[in-house]
This record gives C-alpha cells, sequence and structure tokens, in this order.
C-alpha cells in the first residue's frame, strides 16, 4: 500500500482537501466572528433601549409620587383639615373625630392607589409626627431626617436608604403644606412602597428568557427582585462588572461578567438623583444560542462540502493516475525486452502527450531492433562464409603440405 509520500493519487488528494479545508475554514471564522458581532450589536442596542425606557418608568412614577402628595398638599378640603390638626396638636379629640376621620378618609384615598404605606404630618417647627396613618408613630420626631429638612422648603423625594425608627428600607415623598400668605404650616410626607419598583424592573415584555434588569444602590445593595433572585431585593449584595462600572457613574454598554460570574451583554446606567445603579442583562450563552446553531449546519455542510471533494478528487486523480498507471505498466514491459506494447491515447492533454510520445519510443526501438536484427543477421552470413573460406584454405594447406612430404 502506497504512503502518501509514495502515492501521487494521495497526495493530490491530500492537497485538494487541503486547499478546500483552508477556504472552509478562513469562511467559516469569518462568518463567526461577523455574526457574533452583529448579535453584540443588536443585543447591546435592544438592552440599552430597555434600560432607557426602565429609568424613564422609574422616573416617570417618582415624578407620580412627588406630584400626588403636591395635589393633596394643595387640596382645599386637606389644608383645612392640616392646619386643623396643627391648631389641635394631632389629638382626635382636640381636632374633633371629624376632621380626624375626614383626614383618614383622604389618607385612605392615597393609599388606595398602592404607592404608599404610610402617610403623616410633621410639625414644622419640631419635625414631630402630629397625624399618621399609622397612630403608633404619632408623636415620634423626624427632625433630623433629611425628607423633613428638605421638605420644609420644596417638594422632595429621598434615595431608598435603611430606615433606623422602620427597621426596614425605606423611600420619603415630603412636602410643605402652606397657607393662604405662604407661611408653612406643616410638612407632608409619606414612606413609598418599593415593592412597585421591582414591579417595573420585572416587566418582560419584549424580553428574553434570561434578560432580567435590577437596581443596586451605592452600598452594592440589591433594591428590587430579579428573575435569578426572585426574593433578593433587601437581601443580596451585587459585585458584577456592569454594577460597578455604574456605580463609578458611568454609563454604556459592553459584554461583562455578572453578579453570577457568567458572561453577559448588558447596558449599565447611573441615576444619579437617587443614586442607583440600574443594569439590563442577557446571557451571551443564550445570545449566542443562534450561532451554535449555525455553527453546526456550517459544519455539516462543509462536511459534505468535502465528502464531495473527495469523491470528485478520487475520480479527478483517478482520471489521471490511471494513464499513469498504464505508462508504468508498459514501461516495465519495454524494459523487460516486450517491443509490442502500444498505448491508446484516450485524451489530448499532456497524459496524452506523454502517451503519444511513449508509443513513438517504442516505434522507434522497434525500428532500431529491425535495424539491429538484420546487421546481425548480415553479420552472422559473413561469419558464415569467412569461416567457410577459412576452412577450405585450411584444406588446400594441407592438402599442399601432404603433396611437398610425399
Amino acid at each position: 500500500m502506497f504512503s502518501i509520500r509514495k502515492s501521487l493519487k494521495s497526495k493530490i488528494l491530500a492537497g485538494l482537501l487541503f486547499i478546500s479545508i483552508i477556504p472552509l475554514s478562513v469562511v467559516g471564522m469569518l462568518t463567526y466572528h461577523w455574526e457574533r458581532q452583529s448579535i453584540i450589536t443588536n443585543v447591546q442596542r435592544h438592552l440599552q433601549s430597555v434600560a432607557i425606557l426602565k429609568k424613564q418608568a422609574i422616573e416617570e412614577w417618582i415624578h407620580h409620587l412627588r406630584h400626588v402628595l403636591i395635589l393633596q398638599a394643595a387640596d382645599p378640603e386637606f389644608h383645612k383639615n392640616a392646619i386643623a390638626v396643627v391648631n389641635g396638636s394631632g389629638d382626635p379629640g382636640g381636632v374633633g373625630a371629624s376632621v380626624h376621620d375626614t383626614l383618614l378618609a383622604e389618607f385612605q384615598r392615597v393609599f388606595s392607589l398602592g404607592h404608599f404605606t404610610q402617610i403623616f404630618l410633621l410639625d414644622e417647627d419640631s419635625g414631630e409626627i402630629i397625624f399618621s396613618s399609622a397612630p403608633k408613630e404619632t408623636g415620634k420626631s423626624r427632625e433630623k431626617e433629611t425628607f423633613f429638612v428638605r421638605g420644609r422648603e420644596d417638594f422632595y423625594v429621598s434615595e431608598i436608604y435603611l430606615s433606623l425608627s422602620m427597621g426596614a428600607p425605606t423611600m420619603v415623598v415630603s412636602g410643605p403644606v402652606r397657607d393662604q400668605k405662604g407661611n408653612l404650616i406643616c410638612v407632608l410626607a409619606a414612606h413609598v412602597n418599593l415593592k412597585h419598583l421591582s414591579d417595573i424592573m420585572l416587566e418582560r415584555t419584549g424580553l428574553s428568557e434570561t434578560t432580567e434588569t435590577f437596581l443596586v444602590n451605592k452600598s452594592n445593595l440589591l433594591i428590587t427582585n430579579t428573575v435569578f433572585a426572585p426574593d433578593g431585593a433587601f437581601k443580596k449584595w451585587i459585585f458584577g462588572e456592569g454594577a460597578k462600572w455604574a456605580l463609578e457613574g458611568k454609563n454604556g454598554i459592553d459584554v461583562f461578567v455578572d453578579y453570577r460570574n457568567l458572561s453577559v451583554i448588558g447596558a449599565y446606567l447611573w441615576m444619579g438623583e437617587q443614586k442607583l445603579a440600574l443594569i439590563a442583562k442577557q446571557d451571551t450563552s443564550e445570545a449566542f444560542a443562534p450561532i451554535i446553531e449555525n455553527g453546526k449546519r456550517i459544519i455539516l455542510i462543509g462536511v459534505l462540502f468535502l465528502l464531495l471533494i473527495i469523491c470528485l478528487g478520487f475520480l479527478f486523480v483517478r482520471g489521471i493516475t490511471r494513464p499513469l498507471k498504464r505508462l508504468v505498466t508498459a514501461t516495465q514491459k519495454v524494459g523487460a525486452g516486450n517491443l509490442k506494447v502500444e498505448i491508446e491515447a484516450i485524451s489530448m492533454d499532456e497524459i496524452g502527450l506523454l502517451t503519444s510520445a511513449f508509443n513513438d519510443m517504442v516505434k522507434k526501438r522497434q525500428q532500431a531492433q529491425k535495424e539491429l536484427n538484420r546487421y546481425r543477421n548480415h553479420l552472422e552470413l559473413l561469419v558464415e562464409q569467412k569461416t567457410a573460406e577459412l576452412k577450405e584454405s585450411q584444406t588446400a594447406l594441407i592438402e599442399t603440405e601432404k603433396k611437398a612430404a610425399g
């Protein structure tokens, strides 16, 4: 059996395969690179849009919360009852049951919107809670709280922070309640239901299976539940690269490692007013799944193509090697002395020319052999004649010697 070094057929087939594999590999790698980059670009743009929309939804929600308290503080009936509470020091008996019930009804109407967990009024000087939807809070001081200090001047929305008095994370909306002359009467404040933040971030219209959006505060604490941490809000700390960059005040899109130590494509935003990092991301394993499927198809097509190349190459090589083998066999016969060999030239290519040249060579050798045979026969005849003449001369000489001796 011929090795690749000795077999022309093997060498040609190996060359064809090598020449075929190189462009297939180059095309495959370029296709993978282009598809991968295209997917990254498309997913990044989509997630950037998602992050921007989520940010807008949060800002609109916060604006809505602020607007609700502004309307509440401007309501004439509420305004009148708030003055009565301030004058009565928040005592239901002092302000009258009707005022107390009316305020609670007003607060209940605000509660029905589902955005607040507690609403209360604070004394404009001491910061003491003078009326609250949670009666047990009445009489407690919030003088040092930022929402009280800022709420005396204008309507204010606090950052999300851990309230020591509540023992839980909270966000407060507050603002001034003023009389007709613009004098401060009290401060209206409300604790926000933070579940709505998770609802905004978990809204999944148009999102893939592994896509998730969430918020992280400046202490790396997860603020909203996520797809992979459905109960992680205020319980889990996030140290993924996207969160890290956003907490540095950066906005961008990239491929990075998330808090699960997995590769993701994502967008990250810094929400400066709320001091929150917003992350929108998708696992690269899901994003690149179409490439893997395409890769399998390309490999299958490539294998079929190579099999076709092998089959066609075998036929092609066979068309070259068969006449060459006939020439080798004929040459060996000629070398052994058989000059009656003739090969039919079945093509006009180089091999056909080589076959014709071989046949011409054999014919010339045949002619040379005939000439050689003729000269050999002639030579043999001359030798025979000379031999006969020599014998006659020897006989005559012997006879002459005998006569001379007698």
